[in-house]
């Protein structure tokens, strides 16, 4: 490939990563009012039902879209040291290309999929979900076999840090506190 089109494929790969990390970090900082507001009056009921399922769990669902945007990273960093050995006219890649391709490609993922991802989340996070409600549910449904893993190491994580698990009871509550803060920051509740 051409120099031109390693930088097209690496352009492609950090704004796809960008896209990923808008969506994981969107669906970690979820709030279900928001959300509900977000999709609005007419939504279709598929996409409610959707919706429902994805704010159970979010963090859950945020999992496997987060591999995919590490596989865009990865990309990016890839295309980035072919790039720059292309542009040093090299026919492999040289320690130099190496070390300024993943320079590059790190500033790059840096850029898109986490300070763009973070603006995204918290200005419309919940609008990227209900957008992209159904990617994320086919990439839950796709990755479902290895989503164990994450609850094991969740739980081993749990018990190392002597954290109480959370009953469901805990988690409305903790939800309603939340609404009511951003009501109360917002201007919304006195």
């Amino acid at each position: 490939m051409t120099a031109g089109w390693w930088l097209i494929l690496a352009c492609a790969a950090v704004v796809s990563s960008g896209v990923c990390g808008s969506i994981v970090l969107a669906l970690s900082t979820l709030s279900r009012s928001k959300l509900i507001s977000a999709a609005g009056d007419d939504t279709p009921t598929r996409r409610l039902s959707r919706l429902e399922i994805i704010q159970k769990d979010p963090g859950e669902h945020a999992a496997p879209v987060a591999l995919i945007r590490n596989i865009f990273n990865s990309i990016t960093l890839v295309a980035m040291v072919f790039w720059t050995s292309e542009m040093r006219a090299e026919p492999t890649p040289s320690w130099i290309s190496i070390a300024i391709g993943l320079i590059a490609g790190n500033l790059m993922s840096w850029v898109f999929s986490t300070l763009v991802a973070f603006g995204v989340a918290k200005h419309n996070g919940e609008r990227t979900v209900v957008l992209f409600a159904l990617p994320i549910r086919i990439l839950h449904a796709l990755f479902a076999p290895v989503l164990p893993i994450g609850a094991f190491l969740g739980e081993v994580v749990r018990r190392l840090s002597d954290a109480d698990e959370e009953s469901e009871d805990d988690q409305i509550s903790a939800q309603l506190l939340s609404v009511v803060s951003e009501g109360e920051l917002d201007g919304h509740i006195d």
